[in-house]
């Protein structure tokens, strides 16, 4: 579980931290309070609740039950408030004009999405496998496995 709590701490930095040079993030007060508190209130039941083990469904579920409560305060918090970037977003979703409308159009849409991300994923697939079996990366079975994808050791 370090490796999962790890990576997930290490992703969020990384991808807040490439934001935040690319543009600067304005962020209001009382959203950090309250999302700083949520991070740390789910990190201390994660600690918790993996003392006795393996996670189960119960855990799941009060991590669910956590994700909704805290999306609903969010909901609620937010909508009381008058944000400027609220507005943004709602001109933003008004120009939103050029989205297919009749329904072989959001067929092709979609057949096309899904094509485009089938294909992406096996590129980064092929290109993992790739760097793998060129570098000299260990593993159980590497030459069995550049074999099989027809890659040169």
């Amino acid at each position: 579980m370090g490796n999962i709590v790890g990576s997930n701490i290490g992703n969020i930095l990384l991808i807040l931290g490439m934001c935040a040079v690319i543009c600067p993030m304005v962020v209001q007060p009382l959203a950090l309070r309250r999302d700083g508190l949520v991070v740390v209130l789910a990190s201390l039941l994660f600690i918790g609740l993996s003392f006795g083990g393996a996670l189960g469904r119960i855990d799941a579920g009060i991590f669910l039950a956590g994700l909704v409560g805290y999306l609903v305060w969010a909901y609620i918090s937010e909508s009381r408030q008058h944000v400027p970037a609220a507005e943004m977003h709602a001109s933003e979703a008004e120009e939103m004009t050029k989205l297919p409308t009749t329904g072989w159009m959001i067929a092709i849409a979609l057949v096309v999405g899904l094509g485009m991300l089938i294909g992406g994923s096996q590129l980064l697939l092929f290109g993992a496998i790739g760097l793998a079996c060129h570098g000299h990366f260990r593993g159980g079975n590497r030459l069995n496995h550049c074999r099989r994808w027809h890659i040169a050791t």
